[in-house]
């Protein structure tokens, strides 16, 4: 319940898809300056740390398949709004 499902890995110790059994790369993030719009961040552990999220794997299949992720958001799912209490 709390792994990731077992997947081939890609990349070996002097690539930047650093992996090997033990150990590999916890997130890929790729931001250029002036092109926000392309860059991408993914998490292969998906985007919760609660096994109960519905976000919990997400994005973990597009790691393995070596897809891009967007960093910046695309469509709203949830969204929380902080309102001040006025005293």
């Amino acid at each position: 319940l709390l792994n990731m499902p077992t997947a081939p890995g890609f990349g070996d110790s002097y690539m930047p898809a650093v992996q090997k059994t033990s150990f590999g790369a916890s997130q890929r993030f790729i931001a250029q300056p002036g092109y926000l719009e392309s860059a991408i961040l993914t998490v292969p552990g998906g985007q919760s740390g609660h096994p109960l999220s519905e976000f919990y794997r997400a994005g973990f299949d597009e790691y393995v398949e070596g897809k891009h992720t967007p960093l910046l958001p695309q469509t709203f799912m949830h969204q929380i709004e902080i309102v001040p209490i006025n005293d």
